[in-house]
């Protein structure tokens, strides 16, 4: 997979189309600005409302269209088999300066593979900021493209997954047979 990574203005005006998905791994709600990723969660059936009003405060200035077939079509992309072979999708990443090394240490994990919190951490030149690593990786609004689950606990423990742990094992296991 190829990632475009962008970064926007703050003061820049954005129009972010909006909407859920059925997925292998649950409903997801996306955030596309033009055709660039800026948001993908994962979330029950019954919290749809909660997913949504976070979405709004994460991008309070911007302007939000719901257009659920665009949405469909970018879930169906997402999470195509082909994901990990010459896809092309674009991220718009919001975030301290800190945040971003680490979300782009992430990126760098193979399709497939885990490490640990401190590995990520000696990955981005801070090998004492596990712990800050650990709060930027949580912190992560583009699950799945920006593999954030696969990052574990040194002692191999899977927990503590924003998205719940059975679908980080579930997206875990589906990663070993792409």
């Amino acid at each position: 997979m190829k990632l475009e990574i962008f970064v926007p203005d703050n003061n820049q005006e954005l129009l972010i189309t909006h909407g859920f998905a059925a997925t292998s791994f649950g409903l997801c709600l996306i955030g596309l600005i033009q055709d660039s990723v800026c948001h993908l969660s994962f979330w029950d059936q019954n919290a749809q409302e909660q997913a949504t009003e976070g979405l709004f405060r994460e991008w309070k200035n911007a302007q939000f269209v719901l257009d659920t077939l665009k949405i469909e079509q970018m879930a169906q992309q997402i999470f195509s088999p082909e994901i990990g072979k010459d896809v092309s999708l674009s991220l718009v990443l919001r975030g301290t300066p800190f945040q971003i090394k680490v979300w782009n240490a992430l990126l760098a994990i193979p399709c497939g593979q885990t490490v640990s919190y401190q590995s990520v951490a000696q990955a981005i030149g801070q090998p004492t900021a596990t712990r800050a690593a650990a709060s930027a990786i949580a912190k992560n609004n583009i699950s799945y493209l920006i593999p954030c689950h696969r990052v574990i606990a040194k002692s191999g423990k899977i927990h503590n997954y924003r998205w719940g742990a059975e679908r980080k094992r579930a997206m875990l296991v589906h990663e070993k047979y792409l």
